[in-house]
Formats: structure tokens, sequence, C-alpha cells
């Protein structure tokens, strides 16, 4: 199945996608220093096959301080997501389906810079005040009360890299409907997003 197709008949899961997901994920890896992301799963509980336990270096060791600090892990909803992910998110946004109320464009959001993480509202409270100690802050209230970035020190052009993983990806694989390399999201990049298999090329 295509993604363009998966976003209309879909149950509202993403697990579905977790072939392409990793694939986009194990591209950009493959073109960054090892210790650009850090794997976080060790201190959180996040579910869904296509769920990506990772922060940029600085954010992750902020964020570890601060689950080390209240002594238990931090429920997450989402953290690092790719180009695959946050299109599925949008388009269900704008149809008004699947509980969605927001989400950034594709190539806009945060968490696609792996500096972005979200708390579900059961335990939002409680966790906010360690969080905001380690430079992890709400900046998008009262739209997304979930959403926390970190403040801190961090890539600011992760995004590109990410959108740029998912274009090397698509040429790889399609070398006669090659596309742009520049790390931009625009018409000739969502056209070929919305044409790849969703369980992988």
């Amino acid at each position: 199945m295509l993604l363009r197709d998966f976003v209309q008949t879909s149950n509202c899961s993403t697990a579905p996608i977790a072939g392409l997901v990793k694939q986009v994920f194990a591209k950009l890896t493959s073109d960054l220093p090892p210790d650009t992301l850090v794997d976080i799963s060790a201190h959180i509980e996040i579910s869904g096959a296509s769920k990506l336990p990772f922060v940029q270096r600085v954010g992750a060791e902020a964020l570890i301080d601060a689950i080390e600090e209240k002594g238990e892990k931090l429920p997450l909803v989402h953290a690092f997501r790719v180009l695959p992910h946050q299109f599925v998110l949008r388009t269900w946004a704008e149809q008004q389906r699947c509980d969605i109320t927001r989400a950034a464009p594709p190539s806009k959001s945060n968490h696609e810079g792996a500096n972005a993480i979200d708390v579900p509202h059961e335990v939002r409270e409680d966790w906010k005040p360690v969080l905001n100690d380690h430079g992890w802050f709400q900046t998008v209230l009262p739209d997304d009360p979930a959403h926390f970035d970190f403040t801190g020190e961090h890539d600011p052009d992760f995004v590109e890299k990410a959108v740029l993983a998912f274009q090397r990806l698509w040429n790889t694989h399609n070398p006669d409907d090659l596309i742009k390399e520049d790390g931009l999201y625009g018409p000739k990049t969502e056209k070929r997003l919305k044409k790849s298999p969703i369980a992988g090329f």
C-alpha cells in the first residue's frame, strides 16, 4: 500500500508505516555522526511500532537527567518523527480524524528535529516542573499542551537533514524518477512521499 492510500483508509494507527519510517531513519542515521541522536528508550515508556525514542544528544542528556531526578520512567506519546510519520499526522489533523487536533505540516515540526516530546495529559502537570528545570518547556501553548521543546543547544538544521534522508532513500530506489536532494520539502518531494510504500522500498 502507498502512503497516500494509507492516510485515507487507516484505522488511526501508525504501526503499518513502521517499515517506511525505519528505512528513512536508517538512511538518516547512516549520514550522521554516531553521537548525534541518543536512544532514550531505557528511560521512557512509549508504545507503537512506528515510534522512534530518540532525541538530539544535549536535549537527551537533559531529559535523562530530569527522569533520573524524578526517579521514574517518563511516559511519552511521541519523541522523534521522520517525514512519513509527520505527513500522516498532519493529514489526519486536516481531516479532523483520529482525535488529532493539531499537527504541523511536514518539515515544520520540532519532532522532526529530534528536539521535542509529547507528554500525555495524565502525568503532564506532575512532570512539568522537573522538565522545565532541565530546559524542556511547553512552547506552543495553548494549542498543544502535550508538546515540550528542548530550549538548550541543538542543531537547528536537523529537520532539513531528516528531509534529505527521505529524498536520498527515494532516489536510491527510484533511479528513473530522481528528485533534488536539497533537504527542502516541496511539491516534488511530497509527490514522491505519497507514492512511497508504507512497508518500505
